[in-house]
């Protein structure tokens, strides 16, 4: 029996799994992204993962997959993100943990090693599908005609940052007040409930009065399904798994309205099914780790 290990690097925390040869989950964990010794810190602590589990299974680890929020380069497996991944740009994710394990290291983007640890667990069959992850900020991994969707220079796209109708104060890192990401990540969101509302976003939705709910809850609405729509005319997605560290609260709230307006608006965009990620915030470590399996 070989072993695999996957990583998910969010802005947030670091979620990570070991998974066998038949892609069966054998232990997982995480650990916050970064700590007082920065980005040397989080790949030291990647390191002592890999080791632990290592010693965990008594024999070596395979291979090990990486998903790390974008923009990166998946060839050399630099990252150029310096806003949800402060103090990472210019790392090359690959080298400094290849090196010192003497194993490969394999790294995509986190919404496609999300999308793909989805697939794998559900079974999915339909040709094309989204995953859209809301976490720290927001991932879009597009899948047509069976294949991942990626630019020239296999450098993945940042759907996230698309416009919709609903505007935010402030200008988000892409230079937009429109952007999807600053409306809807997961930092987007507890700020706006904090400085607008003081309270914490559940406590907006299930402890103010009815108007600032529905206004709160609608802005959420409108916005993910500005984007959603548009994503499935584009790329006649039937299925858009939601996924991240957010998954819970949008899933909750957000996903059963939003469905509503899809299925009205059905002859225009086609039939879409919204499904909350049944691997929740581990499907990005669990696809990578398949990953790690599958390029080796």
């Amino acid at each position: 029996m070989s072993f695999f290990v996957g990583f998910d690097m969010g802005g947030t925390s670091i979620k990570h799994v070991l998974i066998d040869s038949q892609y069966t989950i054998v232990d997982k964990g995480s650990f916050k992204t970064l700590n007082t010794k920065g980005a040397s810190g989080a790949i030291e602590e990647i390191l002592h993962v890999v080791d632990s589990y290592a010693s965990h299974v008594n024999q070596e680890i395979k291979s090990v997959g990486i998903g790390c929020t974008g923009p990166i380069d998946t060839s050399s497996g630099i990252i150029y993100n310096p806003y949800t991944l402060p103090g990472f740009e210019g790392h090359s994710l690959r080298e400094s943990i290849e090196k010192p394990l003497g194993i490969p290291v394999f790294i995509d983007n986190d919404s496609n090693t999300a999308h793909y640890g989805e697939l794998v667990h559900c079974k999915l069959t339909t040709p094309n599908s989204l995953m859209i992850t809301f976490g720290t900020g927001i991932g879009v991994s597009a899948r047509l005609d069976g294949s991942l969707y990626r630019t020239p220079g296999n450098i993945h796209p940042e759907i996230g940052h698309m416009t919709v109708s609903i505007s935010s104060p402030g200008t988000c890192y892409c230079g937009r007040t429109h952007c999807f990401e600053h409306i809807m990540s997961g930092t987007a969101i507890n700020t706006y409930a904090r400085n607008i509302y003081g309270k914490r976003p559940e406590e907006v939705l299930e402890g103010c009065n009815k108007t600032s709910a529905e206004e709160f809850l609608n802005r959420m609405v409108v916005a993910t399904t500005d984007a959603i729509s548009t994503l499935a005319m584009i790329f006649s997605s039937e299925t858009v798994f939601i996924g991240g560290g957010l998954h819970a609260f949008i899933g909750k709230y957000v996903l059963p309205p939003v469905q509503e307006k899809l299925t009205e608006i059905l002859p225009v965009y086609g039939k879409t099914t919204l499904v909350e990620a049944r691997m929740g915030p581990f499907a990005g470590s669990y696809g990578a780790a398949i990953l790690a399996a599958e390029e080796i």
